[in-house]
């Protein structure tokens, strides 16, 4: 998994975790929601203020973005593999 394909993991979860549309995410990273859309799709890459936008809008740590997919697919492993 790339880098651009573990935050658009962790900003979809934690958009869906916090109950928020895709545009008001678009609007805390200052894009227009087809914008968003497309990060998610991967047509446009995140870029570091992107993540620092949505850091400073839902109280987070920038390495949060990476970091809670690793902690997550830990998680993950441990429990399949019992």
């Amino acid at each position: 998994m790339t880098a651009q394909e573990m935050v658009t993991e962790t900003v979809e979860n934690e958009r869906k975790r916090r109950g928020l549309t895709h545009a008001e995410m678009a609007a805390m990273i200052g894009v227009a929601r087809p914008t968003f859309t497309n990060k998610l799709l991967g047509r446009r890459q995140w870029g570091l203020d992107d993540l620092d936008r949505l850091s400073a809008a839902l109280d987070v740590p920038l390495a949060w973005w990476l970091m809670s997919t690793v902690r997550t697919t830990a998680a993950t492993v441990r429990v399949t593999s019992g």
